[in-house]
């Protein structure tokens, strides 16, 4: 009582890789950026100096990116990152239609992109280069959620 899959029919064939092809990497960029983004927020992103003119010295410092709109931006990230676990969740299948899971991310990316550029046009004269890579990243991520396919299960239904 073997069953004989018809090599000819696409949906059975497996792709070289034995996952998605480019869908899979895309959907893995959607979580390995958002978490690249929240390691960058550790690094400077700008400086902070003090200079007392009295004795001629300046004091500076390190600024993390957590402050201000980079760690709103990081949070957003993580709303990301949750987005992306309960779209790999099988309870959750049902529940949230993969078109509105497409929106959300899109929306979460592009909300980390404009957060991202507000932090730099807010402290443009002392960057670090930590902003530029977050800038870089948060452009990567959002170019990723609009170009990621719809669905996750398109090969099971």
């Amino acid at each position: 009582m073997s069953e004989t899959l018809d090599p000819s029919t696409p949906s059975v064939q497996p792709s070289p890789t034995g996952h998605g092809g480019p869908s899979a990497a895309l959907q893995a960029l959607l979580l390995v950026l958002p978490a690249l983004y929240l390691l960058d927020l550790a690094l400077p992103w700008s400086r902070l100096c003090i200079r007392l003119i009295p004795l001629n010295q300046s004091f500076c410092s390190n600024v993390l990116g957590w402050r201000g709109l980079g760690g709103l931006a990081g949070l957003f990230a993580i709303l990301l990152i949750g987005l992306w676990a309960v779209a790999r969740s099988p309870r959750s299948a049902p529940g949230i239609r993969p078109p509105v899971r497409r929106m959300a991310g899109q929306l979460f990316a592009l909300t980390m992109l404009g957060l991202t550029i507000a932090e730099l046009v807010m402290d443009r004269v002392i960057l670090a280069f930590g902003a530029w890579i977050g800038l870089g990243l948060a452009l990567a991520l959002t170019v990723v959620a609009f170009a990621a396919p719809t669905s996750l299960d398109e090969g099971r239904a």
